[in-house]
């Protein structure tokens, strides 16, 4: 294994402040060990996908081992493709949001973390190179490692602030990132037109079931009234008959 210092204390310390977790799985605590002096080492690194678009949110995980405490992610370096801005270069470099600890393992001699969390696609459509990434443990001892291979055989590493690491692990991590042009949001459809009635617009203002019972009560009253008005020109007119009839001689008709 190529040893190789590349990241002082002070940049450690630095980033230390940016790793705490956000949210972690219900596992098993493990009390700190102060007596920790070995840097932890990667199990496997991987994106959840090999493409992703431009600017999206893309899951990663991580599986780190060390000898005695808890681990955490750090950092993430991308390696941007030759035609790159510099601003957009450095999109590469990524500070690791809190994740979720999906899964811990206590081994013999090691403590072993599966941690998932999310980076931030770069906006640069081509592709992107696995660099560098740093990790520490709870007690300090952090990792630096240049994927400078494509696994994890004679991989550069540093270790701080000592300079021993847990034991070498066969660890294996994903290369390449394709970055896709960015997804465009669906446009948003018009609302469609309200039609307009044809015809002769129906203007009857529509009535209540009382409205419609008074109307109705209403109605009725006036033919009660209109009969008994009926009834009584009928009955005046039966008593002019009447009258008529008793004359001498009858008229005709009685």
């Amino acid at each position: 294994m190529i040893q190789k210092k590349f990241l002082t204390s002070g940049i450690f310390a630095f980033l230390f402040m940016f790793a705490s977790p956000m949210a972690i799985a219900d596992v098993q605590k493990v009390p700190l060990d102060r007596s920790d002096n070995r840097s932890p080492n990667l199990v496997s690194f991987s994106f959840d996908s090999l493409t992703a678009p431009a600017g999206s949110k893309l899951g990663v995980t991580v599986v780190i081992r060390d000898d005695k405490n808890e681990t955490y992610l750090s950092t993430l370096r991308l390696s941007a493709p030759s035609d790159a801005g510099t601003l957009q270069v450095r999109e590469g470099e990524i500070v690791f949001v809190p994740g979720t600890l999906l899964s811990r393992i206590i081994g013999s001699g090691y403590v072993e973390d599966t941690w998932q969390t999310t980076i931030t696609v770069p906006s640069f459509v081509g592709t992107w190179t696995l660099f560098n990434m740093f990790f520490y443990d709870v007690a300090g001892n952090g990792t630096g490692m240049s994927m400078t291979s494509d696994n994890c055989l004679n991989i550069n590493q540093s270790h701080f602030p000592n300079k021993g690491s847990f034991p070498d692990l066969p660890c294996s991590y994903t290369k390449t990132l394709t970055v896709t042009k960015e997804v465009p949001l669906p446009a948003t459809a018009a609302p469609a037109p309200t039609p307009t009635p044809t015809g002769t617009a129906n203007t009857m203002k529509t009535q209540t079931p009382s409205e419609v019972l008074f109307t109705a009560l209403s109605s009725l009253e006036k033919l009660k009234s209109q009969n008994a008005m009926l009834i009584k020109q009928l009955n005046l007119l039966n008593a002019k008959l009447s009258k008529i009839c008793t004359t001498k001689p009858k008229p005709k008709g009685c």
